[in-house]
């Protein structure tokens, strides 16, 4: 298939950062593709934080709600459901993006607004215990509702495991529970 005349810009993920990137670009003239793989870090938790008007509230609702409210207003916001597979910088100066179904879409720019992933430590079944006992992906959005609890781990491993990355997490813990146990095979430096 032929591909597309180039957009402004093309953007990969379709998170808050990459609706709000969409709605911004738009808003300022420019036309945009935006492409959602329909992968999510945050597809398990049942309720977001801190983003304004959107506190406790379902992630999923929240992108399904800023798709439409960009689509009823915006004509010039393409939205893909598609993962994209690769992207480069062609000859003539603009970005191809190749999508999972083989179509190059090419832009002038690119954002690339595909937001985290969680990578765990090569521990058996840490993956599982993750994702049904512990651990908060992020202290900021996460643990506040568990403030004040008897007692919180750090695990430091990985870049987890230098010494200042280890002491920033120790102390914003232990400022949500009465107790903190600091856990690593060896720190870095």
């Amino acid at each position: 298939m032929a591909p597309l005349e180039p957009g402004d810009v093309l953007i990969i993920g379709s998170g808050p950062a990459g609706l709000t990137a969409a709605l911004t670009l738009v808003r300022q003239g420019h036309t945009a593709i935006l492409f959602d793989s329909g992968r999510y870090r945050n597809v398990d938790v049942k309720h977001m934080h801190m983003i304004p008007t959107w506190d406790h509230r379902n992630p999923t609702e929240f992108r399904e709600k800023v798709r439409i409210e960009i689509q009823n207003h915006y004509a010039s916001v393409r939205i893909e459901d598609v993962e994209v597979t690769d992207a480069r910088k062609s000859n003539d100066s603009l970005f191809e993006v190749t999508d999972g179904n083989s179509r190059v879409w090419k832009g002038k720019k690119v954002i690339l607004a595909t937001g985290p992933a969680n990578i765990y430590p090569d521990i058996p079944g840490y993956a599982d215990f993750w994702a049904s006992e512990c651990s908060y992906h992020c202290l900021y959005c996460e643990r506040y509702e568990e403030r004040g609890t008897a007692r919180s781990g750090v695990l430091a491993v990985q870049t987890a495991s230098m010494i200042p990355m280890a002491i920033h997490l120790a102390e914003n813990t232990a400022n949500l529970s009465s107790s903190l146990h600091l856990r690593s095979e060896e720190l870095s430096t």
